[in-house]
């Protein structure tokens, strides 16, 4: 009985209207949600002129779920150097990111939109990613117009409010 329904992507509402028989018009995409701030971080970094390593990053998260020994897996076979990371301090992490080559991230299972994926694009990596990852191929996603992604970022929150007012 839900005015409105937030999902983080196309893939999660979809899933989620068939096995829940919701109503469609009273469901919302929006994504991750950043502040201006995170935004403006990231944009900065993006500016600064890192070189780039070859080395991919790897999300070392104890949760199965994130699927890190697929991702290491991943690098091994393909050659690629990379770095594990979990639990650094979150601008350290993006500074990682600015600096790496690309991200790969194969979860085990559906991630809805996952905020690293999203600051790994925004930094200009490239991604290696499986189809558990529901945002994927959504248009503001499946771009390499930064500007254009981050501008959506940007307006996230207002869709939000605008729903909520109505």
């Amino acid at each position: 009985r839900a005015t409105k329904v937030f999902f983080m992507s196309k893939k999660q509402r979809s899933d989620s209207i068939k096995v829940l028989q919701l109503d469609k018009h009273k469901t919302v995409v929006l994504s991750s949600v950043f502040s201006d701030d995170t935004l403006n971080y990231i944009s900065s970094l993006r500016q600064k002129a890192f070189l780039k390593t070859d080395s991919w990053i790897v999300s070392d998260s104890p949760q199965p779920i994130k699927g890190s020994s697929k991702a290491k897996e991943w690098c091994s076979n393909n050659n690629k150097e990379f770095e594990a990371i979990h639990g650094i301090e979150y601008k350290k992490m993006l500074e990682k990111l600015s600096q790496s080559k690309g991200l790969c991230f194969l979860p085990e299972g559906p991630d809805t939109c996952p905020r690293l994926t999203i600051e790994a694009k925004l930094l200009g990596c490239e991604l290696e990613l499986n189809n558990k990852v529901l945002h994927k191929g959504e248009k503001w996603f499946d771009t390499n117009d930064i500007e254009s992604i981050e501008s959506y970022l940007r307006n996230v929150p207002n869709v939000f409010w605008e729903e909520i007012r109505i």
